[in-house]
């Protein structure tokens, strides 16, 4: 999907599939399995825990920025290896989206570049209204993203 389309779209089922990108000067690739189809629905609590912005987790309304919530924890995993927020049970992981502050990616993986952590943090604010309004927006802040280090990932992905 390509981020015009994405700015069209919501899909509440974005999730971390093969990306093979290179983002602020950092060579990244990564592959997963999804589900393949959109589990979501308004007012219920379907989905990929790991992936679910916070208001989805409360079985609240959803808009695009759910999405751009969610691209920014395939971006988070594909930085620090792992989801922001993971536990022992799907309830434990959803409680943790809704509740606990977003772990930094300074801790996970210093020497990243500081635009780069910042555009991460942005598209996983709590807030959807303290989040990057559109995709191209997202994208664009990627893209301005000094690369300042190419340090590796400590970890690999669950998924590698």
């Amino acid at each position: 999907m390509d981020v015009a389309t994405f700015d069209r779209a919501l899909e509440r089922a974005v999730e971390y599939r093969e990306v093979v990108r290179e983002v602020a000067g950092l060579p990244i690739t990564v592959s997963l399995c999804g589900l393949g189809e959109p589990l979501t629905r308004t007012g219920h609590i379907i989905g990929t825990p790991h992936y679910m912005s916070p208001e989805q987790c409360e079985g609240e309304n959803v808009d695009h920025r759910t999405d751009i919530y969610a691209l920014g924890v395939v971006l988070y995993e594909m930085l620090a290896g792992e989801t922001p927020f993971t536990g022992p049970s799907p309830a434990a992981i959803l409680a943790r989206q809704v509740q606990e502050r977003l772990p930094s990616l300074d801790v996970v993986r210093p020497n990243l570049p500081s635009g780069l952590v910042a555009a991460v943090e942005k598209a996983l604010a709590k807030v959807p209204a303290d989040r990057f309004k559109t995709a191209t927006e997202f994208k664009e802040a990627l893209e301005h993203a000094p690369a300042e280090s190419a340090v590796p990932p400590r970890r690999r992905s669950r998924f590698s």
